[in-house]
């Protein structure tokens, strides 16, 4: 199962009205947030700096193939989402998110068809965009790693673009 882009186009465009993504303010100036609002104590916001983001499937990741309901709120529990395991590299267009959102928390992960495996302790980013009829983000893509030394990396590759 692998990321359908025609099925995320459709639930965006049925979510926003088919809108075009904008930006919400200068990418290179977003704030780091560190609010409590949703149980994400570890929750931060990064600016996005890099075109490209080029992930491998040896990096030991999961991802969402899909989104259940998108568009997926930031204020949701995730208690509802399993993360299948990344089999293939995947390039990132970094200039298509508005904010991405590092945050530790338990996540269930899933084998290649989608059937729950574990509960585990890990590390998402959540690559949001705006929907301007919503006037609100929401998570368009998720990858979880387990690995700390993972997660730091994607951060410095994200932020040294």
């Amino acid at each position: 199962m692998e990321f359908d882009e025609a099925s995320f186009n459709q639930h965006h465009n049925h979510f926003c009205n088919g809108s075009k993504k904008r930006k919400v303010g200068d990418l290179t100036s977003h704030y780091i947030n560190n609010n409590n609002n949703n149980n994400n104590n570890n929750a931060e916001t990064l600016p996005i700096r890099r075109d490209f983001l080029f992930l491998t499937s040896d990096m030991n990741l999961h991802h969402l193939d899909h989104l259940p309901d998108l568009p997926y709120s930031t204020k949701k529990q995730n208690s509802n989402v399993v993360y299948l395991p990344l089999k293939n590299n995947i390039l990132i267009n970094m200039k298509a998110y508005t904010e991405i959102m590092f945050r530790s928390d338990q996540f269930f992960l899933g084998d290649e068809a989608g059937r729950y495996e574990k509960t585990v302790q890990a590390t998402a980013i959540d690559f949001l965009m705006h929907c301007p009829n919503e006037r609100r983000l929401y998570v368009a893509r998720s990858i979880v790693t387990t690995d700390k030394r993972v997660g730091e990396e994607i951060a410095k590759k994200i932020m040294n673009g």
